[in-house]
């Protein structure tokens, strides 16, 4: 093997394929997480991804396949202009948002139970399709059917099944539905993936005539206008409807070249940066595009929206910065919102949560549960896209590039089986990643020819590859690094990214800790307690399990901190590397893998909040306490004298908190007012 850098990189791509992309999707039954990974995608197995379709409505009702006949108002059917009762299209969005998750995970993991699961609703809507071949034609819109035919396009990237091909070729065909209607546009995903597997022209051809004739359509929250998303104004948009449309001008782009479609997008990409981005990784979302306070949340659906557009905008440019952005979203926002068995889940999860209960929730349009981690939530879309956040960051990590090219995207414990030249070479990543500097790639069998393109954070500090032992030259932060030629078995790359703490300000009241790609917050203990959700909130969903159940916790430890800056003496950090007990399931809180410690200032008078909940079953409200917003910047000022002495705190990975505060109020020590004599003590 043998290395070239990065100008030879450059020039390399500017030969475009056929589709204009820089890389492609490695069928998912060729990817094999191994490790924590594993692990975690078993728990989702075990958890919600294997039973949602049991335990509650809409999963239980029969998804895509079968009749719908016993489906009642208000939630299964509603009326129309002419007072007809017809079937609401929202359960079909959640239950293809499911099944999508279900086929991805099932692929990765080869169980046959979730894959059977998956192709039951695959093949029986196919079954059940209309004379004409149209699937689901009885759903009052389009949009619905684009979460779930990404289940058929993944089952179809690993089987290669014609069936499903010709069934999806058939609808587009026959469908005389007008898609130009609000989400309903976002089936140029599937026209183009149409286009990109048979040639045909005609499904181009009609997605690009729907997109450009987008600009006439200006009328609501739903719709992302080509114009309004060029433009330099903070858009106010429904969230998830943001990050489904920000990706078609990125597909426009790659079934036809035109730098218009990125241009726009990059300019999205940047407005969100701009205006709604958490130190999390995902972009603030309360319904719609919100602000960037401790207190701002984003929906479950909005993880997974972002990581799946943004793993578009990663195939479309090959670009470092956009794997970055998917690494960061999952690796803190999606391993936070469930819990460690992924038997419950957030609607809405906030930076700092120091209590989570059903009916902690402070969004004003909220249902009350939405904070609480929960079995289901309602509005169900949550419910459904929480299982998909993981699969697909574990699908992008491998990536096909130009000719026999693989691309190492992103960084996980795992093999892959790459076919080059018409030889089969299996890749086996070892690693804890994120919670060591230090990866190994190994030839674990076979031999071909091939480039393999090495994704180097941006976040990397003096990163390095060595070759079979070789120290490489050439070898850069945000970019890809290639290593040519033939490689066989036994062969081992050996990659080092060394991480640093960095100290970010978060608007002007607050500060937060990264450490390479991971967020650091500092976990509350809690006291945690199973309560029904049918004793505390109906959601009018009486098909609902009776045992379903979510948690109430609330905070068992100090959490009033101030965070104690020290610019002259490097905030006084101290990085801790603990042995990994089980390199399985290294996500705890309990001698984190990696522990930041710093110091910090117990605040007494920072005060709980209260608003009123009424549960279900209960004839008059309580107050319920909720997460306070930080204590005003001002009064920092006073913090020698509000405070106590400092004391050690120690931060650990935000991804595995529940209970947490992730931005700090912060004081600076040489900030000490003049009537105090001496700086604070340390010793």
């Amino acid at each position: 093997m043998k290395a070239i850098h990065a100008l030879a990189i450059f020039l390399s791509v500017q030969c475009l394929p056929a589709q204009h992309e820089k890389f492609s999707d490695v069928p998912l039954n060729r990817i094999h997480p191994e490790g924590w990974q594993r692990t975690f995608l078993v728990k989702q197995r075990e958890g919600l991804t294997g039973h949602l379709d049991t335990i509650c409505e809409p999963f239980n009702k029969g998804g895509w396949v079968g009749s719908k006949e016993d489906w009642k108002p208000p939630f299964y059917k509603r009326k129309n202009d002419k007072g007809e009762d017809v079937l609401c299209w929202e359960p079909f969005e959640q239950t293809g948002y499911y099944y999508d998750g279900v086929i991805r995970c099932g692929l990765l993991l080869g169980d046959q139970f979730l894959l059977d699961k998956a192709k039951k609703q695959i093949f029986g809507a196919i079954s059940e399709a209309s004379p004409a071949g149209v699937i689901g034609a009885g759903i009052p819109d389009r949009w619905p059917h684009v979460p779930f035919f990404r289940a058929f396009m993944a089952d179809y990237e690993a089987t290669g099944d014609p069936v499903i091909l010709e069934a999806l070729s058939k609808h587009y065909e026959n469908d005389r539905f007008s898609l130009a209607g609000c989400r309903s546009i976002i089936n140029t995903e599937q026209l183009v993936w149409l286009y990109q597997k048979t040639g045909k022209k005609s499904f181009l051809d009609r997605a690009v005539d729907l997109y450009e004739a987008q600009a006439a359509r200006r009328s609501d929250r739903l719709v992302n206008d080509f114009n309004d998303l060029k433009s330099d104004e903070r858009q106010d948009i429904h969230g998830c409807t943001f990050h489904e449309t920000l990706k078609l001008p990125i597909i426009l782009y790659l079934a036809t070249g035109d730098s218009k479609y990125l241009d726009a997008a990059r300019n999205g990409y940047r407005k969100l940066d701009k205006f709604h981005m958490l130190p999390d990784g995902v972009p603030s979302t309360e319904e719609g595009l919100s602000d960037r306070t401790s207190l701002s949340a984003h929906e479950t659906c909005d993880i997974t929206d972002f990581v799946w557009t943004t793993a578009y905008m990663l195939k479309a440019t090959g670009e470092v910065e956009w794997a970055d952005k998917i690494e960061r979203a999952v690796l803190n926002a999606g391993m936070s919102c469930v819990t460690r068995a992924f038997d419950a889940h957030q609607y809405l999860a906030t930076l700092n949560q120091v209590v989570s209960t059903v009916g902690s929730c402070q969004s004003p349009i909220s249902n009350p549960s939405w904070n609480a981690y929960c079995q289901r939530q309602r509005p169900w879309c949550c419910t459904g896209n929480v299982n998909r956040f993981f699969p697909i960051y574990v699908g992008c990590q491998w990536l096909k590039g130009e000719g026999d090219a693989l691309v190492k995207a992103l960084y996980g414990p795992g093999r892959c089986v790459h076919h080059a030249g018409g030889k089969s070479v299996t890749l086996r990543e070892d690693s804890v990643f994120p919670f060591s500097d230090t990866i190994k790639i190994t030839v674990e069998e076979g031999a071909a020819d091939f480039p393999l393109h090495l994704r180097i954070p941006t976040w990397a500090k003096n990163p390095s590859v060595r070759v079979n032992g070789v120290e490489q030259t050439g070898v850069e932060s945000g970019k890809f690094f290639v290593v040519s030629g033939e490689h066989k078995a036994g062969d081992v790359i050996e990659l080092s990214f060394p991480k640093e703490v960095q100290i970010r300000q978060l608007e002007m009241n607050g500060m937060f800790v990264d450490y390479g790609p991971l967020l650091f917050a500092l976990p509350i203990a809690s006291r945690s307690e199973k309560v029904l959700l049918n004793d505390l909130m109906w959601g009018g969903t009486p098909a609902d399990a009776k045992d379903l159940y979510g948690y109430n916790m609330v905070p068992d430890s100090k959490w009033k901190y101030v965070l104690a800056l020290d610019r002259v003496n490097n905030h006084r950090i101290q990085v801790v590397k603990n042995p990994i007990p089980d390199v399985n399931d290294p996500w705890t809180t309990k001698n984190a893998p990696i522990e930041i410690k710093m110091f910090g200032l117990e605040m007494p008078n920072w005060a709980w909040l209260y608003q009123e909940f009424k549960p279900f079953n209960e004839s008059q409200p309580r107050m319920e306490p909720v997460t306070p917003p930080l204590p005003p910047r001002g009064c920092m000022t006073m913090t020698p004298v509000l405070c106590g002495k400092p004391e050690r705190i120690t931060l650990v990975p935000y991804g595995s908190t529940t209970l947490r505060l992730a931005v700090f109020p912060y004081w600076d020590v040489q900030d000490i007012p003049s009537f105090r004599e001496n700086q604070m003590d340390y010793r």
